[in-house]
C-alpha cells in the first residue's frame, strides 16, 4: 500500500506505529523518496545545510507524476518563497517576511485576535449544534490573515480557495493530480494578480499592514520576491492553521482533557502544544540531499527525496515519554510540527495566539462541549503532507443553560 493511502486508512498512532516499524529511516520504492521516523536524524535534515529546501526535485521526478505544462504559475511563485530557497536566498527573504509579522507586531496584534474570535462566538450562541469547520475554525485564520494583510472581507473567501488549492498540490501525494495542478496553477495566478494589485496601491498611500511593511523593508528585492513571500504567509497561515485548529480540538474533545481545561484552564498552553505533537496538520516536511550523504549508515544519493514523517519523530520514545499518550502535565514538548531550524514556521506564534484565544474562549462559554454524537466528523487528507478535518460537527450547551 503507498503512504498516501495507508495514512487516510489509518489513525495517527496507528499510521506512526507503521512508520516506525520500518526503521529509522527506510526507502519506500512506491513513491521513490526516503522516510525519516526517528527524531535525531529529523533535526540532522532539517539543520543540515547538506539538504535542501528545493522542492522542484520532487515535482520533477517521475513517483509525482507532475504535468508540468499546467503549473507555470504555481513554480513561478514557489521558487521564489522562503520556505522553498536555501541560503543566501532564504536569509534575505525571510528577513523581509519577519518585517511584517515580528512579535511587536504579533504583540499588538493579539487584541484583534480576541475580538475575532469573541464575534465568531457570538455568531453561534443561539445554536445548540454547529459545524465548526465551516464556522469557526476556516473563517477565523482567514480573517486574521486578512485583516493582518489589510484584504476587504468580500475577498477573503477566494483567499481560502487559492491558499487551499496552493497547499493540495504542494504537499504531494495527491490521487488527482492533473486536477489539483490546474488548481493550483490557477490559485497561484490569481493571489499573483492580488498582490500585485495590492503593492500598487500600497506603494501609493503605505499602511499599517503586513504588505506595507514588506514594501518598507524591500531592499534590493523585486516586486515577484514580495509576492511570493506574501503568498507562502497566506496559504500556510490560513489552510495548516485551520487544519491545526480542529485536529487540536477533536484530541481535546476525543481524550477527555477538554474537561479538565475547564476545570484549570492554566494547563491550556500545555495542551496545545500537546494536541499539536499527536496530530500536526504538517504530516510531512521534505528536504532534498544536496549532496551524497550517509544517515544511520544508509546512503543518501544527491538529489533523492528526504520525507521526514512528523507523526513518527513527534511519538519517539527517545524524546517523550508515555510519547503514543496525551501528557496534559508535559513541561518539555520539543516537537517538529512546526519545523525546526532555519525553516522553523513563521507563523507558529500566530497560530498559537489564535488556538489559544479561540480554546480559551470556548471553554468559558461551553464547559460541556462535546462532538455531535450524530454526526461523525470527516478527515480531511488533502495530500500526504497535510491534513486536518472536512467536517467536524458539535454540540453545544453553554454555562447559563447549565445554571
Amino acid at each position: 500500500m503507498d503512504l498516501f493511502s495507508q495514512k487516510i486508512n489509518s489513525s495517527p498512532f496507528e499510521f506512526s506505529k507503521a512508520i516506525k516499524a520500518k526503521g529509522p529511516i527506510f526507502f519506500s520504492p512506491l513513491e521513490q523518496f526516503w522516510v525519516v521516523s526517528d527524531y535525531g536524524l529529523a533535526v540532522t535534515v532539517l539543520k543540515s545545510g547538506d539538504f535542501s529546501a528545493d522542492r522542484s526535485a520532487f515535482f520533477m521526478s517521475k513517483a509525482s507524476g507532475c504535468p508540468f505544462h499546467k503549473v507555470a504559475n504555481f513554480f513561478g511563485v514557489v521558487k521564489k518563497m522562503m520556505v522553498t530557497s536555501d541560503p543566501p536566498d532564504h536569509t534575505q527573504r525571510r528577513r523581509l517576511a519577519s518585517s511584517g509579522m515580528n512579535d511587536q507586531i504579533l504583540d499588538q496584534f493579539v487584541p484583534n485576535v480576541k475580538s475575532v474570535v469573541g464575534n465568531l462566538l457570538d455568531q453561534i450562541k443561539d445554536q445548540t449544534n454547529i459545524e465548526f469547520v465551516e464556522q469557526i475554525a476556516l473563517p477565523l485564520p482567514n480573517i486574521i490573515l486578512a485583516d493582518l494583510f489589510s484584504i476587504p472581507p468580500e475577498n477573503r473567501r477566494d483567499f481560502y480557495r487559492w491558499s487551499n488549492y496552493m497547499t493540495q498540490f504542494f504537499g504531494g501525494g495527491s490521487s488527482e493530480i492533473i486536477r489539483d495542478a490546474e488548481n493550483a496553477d490557477d490559485g497561484a495566478l490569481q493571489l499573483s494578480q492580488y498582490f500585485t494589485k495590492l503593492m500598487k496601491e500600497r506603494k501609493q498611500n503605505l499602511q499599517n499592514d503586513f504588505i506595507s511593511n514588506l514594501l518598507r523593508a524591500q531592499g534590493s528585492l523585486d516586486d515577484s520576491e514580495l509576492i511570493s513571500q506574501a503568498a507562502i504567509m497566506l496559504v500556510a497561515g490560513t489552510v495548516t492553521t485551520t487544519d491545526q485548529i480542529c485536529n487540536n480540538l477533536f484530541s481535546l474533545l476525543k481524550s477527555g482533557i477538554y474537561q479538565k481545561l475547564v476545570q484549570d484552564q492554566n494547563l491550556l498552553d500545555q495542551a496545545i502544544e500537546e494536541a499539536t505533537r499527536l496530530d500536526p496538520s504538517v504530516n510531512f516536511i521534505f528536504r532534498v540531499a544536496k549532496v551524497d550523504s550517509v544517515l544511520a549508515g544508509v546512503e543518501i544519493k544527491a538529489g533523492q527525496m528526504v520525507f521526514i514523517s512528523n507523526h513518527a519523530v513527534n511519538r519517539s520514545e527517545k524524546m517523550f515519554s508515555k510519547p503514543d499518550d496525551f501528557v496534559l502535565d508535559r513541561e518539555k514538548n520539543p516537537h517538529l510540527s512546526y519545523g525546526s531550524g532555519i525553516h522553523y514556521c513563521l507563523g507558529a506564534r500566530l497560530a498559537r495566539i489564535q488556538m489559544r484565544e479561540l480554546f480559551g474562549q470556548l471553554i468559558l462559554r461551553y464547559p460541556n462541549l462535546s462532538l455531535d454524537s450524530k454526526s461523525n466528523p470527516i478527515k480531511k487528507h488533502q495530500s500526504l503532507a497535510f491534513s486536518g478535518y472536512e467536517t467536524l460537527p458539535l454540540q453545544l450547551i453553554n454555562s447559563k443553560e447549565q445554571i
